[in-house]
């Protein structure tokens, strides 16, 4: 060693240089850093004499006084502070040397870090602080240090105990409150040690926590109980632990949802919390009960003593939110319990609007089959059928069922041709389905509907009449003719179905007819 110590001091003598950095390999360290980071304190001391530049960092961010805390070398930390080491300093990822003497176990030099000024709250890129460090590695004997030497400064930051859920341990959290840790203190997000137990699944930890009298209803931020989260983790036993320990399953979060809202989109622990006593038909503040979010999820196995066609803001039912999502099984046993398929929400859209425009086909060829075929004439609230939906979004699931085509989709438009969809409606922009076909480029789908219009689906009118819309003046028959058609048709029929027409009167009353010598106000 004594060789070791003259070979440096030769070399020093000899002019070799300072604070000269190896390569990018070496994370372009300097021999300061070399000695700090193997201990070396009495080469450390040589170069600091030399007037070697104690705050240099490597690629890392890591100056000398971090190499040695995280590798345990008290008594190099303890030369390095003495010369004026800034224990404030910050690598790339926000750590202080306290992370990295923290993080891998090494007691005396934290404690003397912390002696030296360091700030035990310090957070680093990732919100974490070195207690965070201590408690994810398990070093027992750090942890206690950290709380007993600093508890209070620790209290104005962050729960430290709630980062690493998954390895929660109940006895560094016995240590804590041993030190005098409030178990119902709670982190920035409003989170509490419950809070993070119930995500992790650890019922032996809630079950210290609720002995030592741990509150089982407190909330976070988002007016969440551990319940909230366990229910929502389709963690079963512990929902059921802590509904036994106390927790009340009325307590709503911000959103006026109870634990069984977030059981229900999750697809977990509805059975459980109905059978102990929740209420299904609890609405939150949208109106929507635990029943429309798990329609919304395909989450529909617990149905019963539900109301199958309760509605919410929108005046949406369950059934529309699983065909709008197509959930065809949800569907399937929505519609057994005699779920109200003709229902409208506010926009006078059905479940089959909704599974057309999103290009559900089994769930579209389900509700016509239980349905009917009238399904196909209802209107929303801008004179759209489902096929108008099916045409603007180009779902080309139709051309022939048994034919799946890659460039889009349109089998359920087929399908809703087969089972007699109008093709001939026009809403209140005065398109067709062909339109929203053409306009939107799904060309497969305006050929099938173009083709379409030589069937039998519509039916001659004799005396055509032409009409205005208050938006602008449209002949209703050149709208509806092929496209083919560059007769004036005022003296031919106008195909046009009876429903179809009687629907566009539904649409505005204020639409009147106008004479043939009025023809400068139709926009074709």
């Amino acid at each position: 060693m004594q060789d070791r110590v003259n070979a440096r001091q030769l070399l020093v003598e000899m002019g070799a240089k300072i604070d000269h950095c190896a390569g990018s390999r070496d994370r372009k360290q300097s021999p300061l850093h070399f000695a700090s980071s193997n201990g070396y304190t009495e080469a450390v001391q040589l170069l600091l004499e030399k007037k070697a530049n104690i705050g240099y960092a490597d690629s890392d961010g890591r100056t000398s006084l971090l190499h040695a805390s995280s590798n345990g070398h008290t008594e190099t930390v303890k030369l390095l502070l003495e010369m004026g080491a800034d224990t404030s300093w910050v690598d790339d990822n926000g750590k202080t040397a306290l992370h990295h003497a923290s993080r891998n176990g090494h007691t005396e030099t934290a404690k003397l870090l912390l002696q030296s000024g360091a700030d035990v709250g310090h957070t680093d890129r990732h919100n974490m602080t070195a207690l965070h460090e201590a408690y994810l590695n398990d070093h027992r004997d750090t942890i206690e240090m950290l709380t007993e030497s600093y508890m209070r400064e620790y209290y104005a930051h962050t729960n430290h105990m709630h980062t690493d859920q998954s390895e929660f341990k109940v006895d560094i959290v016995e240590v804590l409150i041993e030190r005098g840790f409030d178990f119902n203190h709670s982190d920035t997000l409003g989170q509490s040690l419950l809070h993070a137990a119930s995500v992790a699944n650890n019922m032996k930890t809630i079950e210290f926590l609720t002995k030592m009298g741990a509150n089982v209803n407190c909330t976070d931020n988002n007016g969440k109980t551990p319940l909230h989260y366990a229910s929502k983790c389709g963690h079963t036993e512990t929902a059921k632990l802590l509904i036994d320990k106390g927790s009340e399953f009325s307590y709503t979060d911000i959103e006026g949802k109870i634990p069984l809202h977030d059981a229900s989109s999750s697809g977990h622990t509805k059975t459980m919390l109905i059978e102990m006593g929740s209420k299904i038909s609890t609405a939150d503040i949208k109106g929507k009960t635990p029943l429309h979010d798990a329609s919304s999820h395909g989450k529909t196995e617990t149905v019963k003593g539900a109301d199958i066609d309760c509605t919410d803001e929108y005046n949406s039912t369950s059934l529309i939110g699983a065909s709008r999502f197509g959930h065809t099984e949800s569907v399937k046993l929505l519609l057994e319990e005699k779920a109200d398929v003709a229902h409208f929400d506010t926009s006078r859209r059905t479940a089959l609007h909704y599974a057309s425009r999103y290009g559900h086909k089994d769930t579209v060829e389900l509700l016509l089959k239980m349905g009917g075929k009238y399904l196909n004439e209802y209107v929303d609230i801008d004179g759209k059928t489902p096929l108008h939906e099916a045409g603007r979004s180009g779902c080309k699931e139709t051309v022939k069922v048994e034919q799946l085509e890659i460039v889009g989709r349109l089998k359920q438009r087929q399908l809703l041709l087969e089972m007699g969809a109008n093709i001939r409606c026009i809403d209140r922009s005065g398109k067709m389905p062909f339109h929203y076909a053409t306009d939107n480029g799904h060309t497969q789908t305006a050929k099938l509907l173009e083709a379409a219009t030589d069937d039998n689906n519509c039916v001659g009118i004799p005396n055509t009449v032409v009409y205005k819309l208050p938006s602008k003046a449209l002949c209703l028959f050149h709208i509806l003719c092929p496209p083919s058609s560059t007769q004036r048709p005022l003296s031919k029929l106008a195909f046009i179905s009876p429903s179809c027409l009687l629907k566009i009167y539904s649409w505005r009353k204020d639409i009147t007819p106008v004479s043939e010598n009025k023809r400068t106000n139709c926009s074709h």
